[in-house]
């Protein structure tokens, strides 16, 4: 039997989803919506739907119990847009299913609103939204900050933590911070800020939206720069940098790749990399693709039984393009 048919008939609605979004299965071979519906029969994927909700009247939702719209996108609760949002792209919700289309207009008014006054969070959320397949002309827009970015990139800054004693606000340092790595304060508002795993994934999302060949040869020296085995050292932690002018905070973690500084094999990474036209044609990446070859069973499956390597306990077939990563039969 042909491994991906194998797949197709024994995957629950998860996997049929995902197969469709790739692009490995026909998409009218299967109602997205009765597939949709399946999953919202699970009790957890019908109350992360309702976190939704609360972004319909996002401006008298303030100032609790986050303290600011920003908390609602940015946090670690579970019912924050940054926490339940990846939960539906990886059950396979994307634009076209029709409850979530529904459901991720909200997000598109709270996008508008956040750019118009300036406020933070409008990047995680087209970041987000360009994932599950929704791009409007004005998420462009969210390239203002490329060319920060991509001077950090074009200057190849790798010494980018403060080693001058007297540039260290140490009575603003909470103790347990005073020995970690803190940026240099250009690198943080100046005009070399090292890109966030935020950056990365916003530029490669939109990369394919992008018309001019400049614009895309300033996204391709960003990703060039953070693949670099200088950038990777910093295996996706960036430390401690002094933000708004008042306080230290700790700083979004930026891309780790696997194959580089441990023998961690992050599937996320990835598989946002096989979105960039740059990485999927490097060294690097067909270096990945042979490591996955270890897993490959007698069948002409992959059973990726190592979590620290690859993530899923399942014995299932790889598709044509690795581009996603199955982790369940739901």
């Amino acid at each position: 039997m042909d491994n991906l048919q194998w797949l197709v008939e024994n995957g629950g609605p998860s996997i049929k989803l995902n197969m469709m979004n790739e692009g490995l299965i026909d998409k009218n071979t299967y109602d997205a919506e009765k597939l949709a519906d399946k999953l919202l029969q699970i009790e957890k994927v019908r109350t992360a739907l309702t976190y939704f909700d609360k972004f319909k009247d996002y401006e008298s939702m303030l100032p609790t119990p986050y303290k600011a719209l920003a908390g609602y996108i940015h946090n670690c609760y579970e019912d924050c847009f940054e926490m339940f949002m990846p939960f539906f792209i990886s059950l396979g919700f994307r634009k076209g299913v029709p409850v979530f289309d529904e459901k991720v207009e909200y997000m598109r008014d709270v996008y508008r609103y956040l750019v118009s006054v300036g406020k933070g969070g409008s990047g995680i959320v087209i970041m987000y939204m360009l994932k599950a397949g929704y791009f409007y002309d004005d998420m462009l827009d969210g390239l203002e900050g490329l060319d920060t970015i991509y001077n950090t990139a074009k200057q190849q800054c790798f010494d980018i933590y403060e080693t001058d004693p007297a540039k260290i606000r140490y009575s603003k340092l909470p103790n347990e911070w005073k020995n970690g790595p803190i940026l240099k304060d250009i690198h943080i508002d100046g005009e070399l800020v090292v890109p966030t795993i935020y950056h990365i994934t916003k530029i490669i999302y939109l990369y394919k939206y992008v018309k001019d060949a400049e614009t895309k040869n300033k996204i391709d020296t960003v990703i060039e720069y953070v693949m670099h085995p200088e950038f990777q050292k910093l295996r996706g932690c960036l430390g401690y940098g002094w933000f708004y002018n008042k306080s230290y905070y700790a700083c979004s973690g930026t891309l780790s790749l696997p194959l580089y500084e441990d023998n961690a094999f992050s599937r996320n990474s990835l598989e946002l990399m096989s979105h960039s036209p740059y990485a999927v044609k490097t060294e690097w990446y067909q270096n990945c693709i042979n490591y996955l070859e270890q897993y490959k069973t007698e069948r002409g499956t992959y059973a990726f039984t190592d979590k620290t390597a690859y993530g899923s306990t399942f014995d299932i077939p790889r598709p044509a393009t690795p581009t996603i990563v199955y982790d369940a039969f739901i």
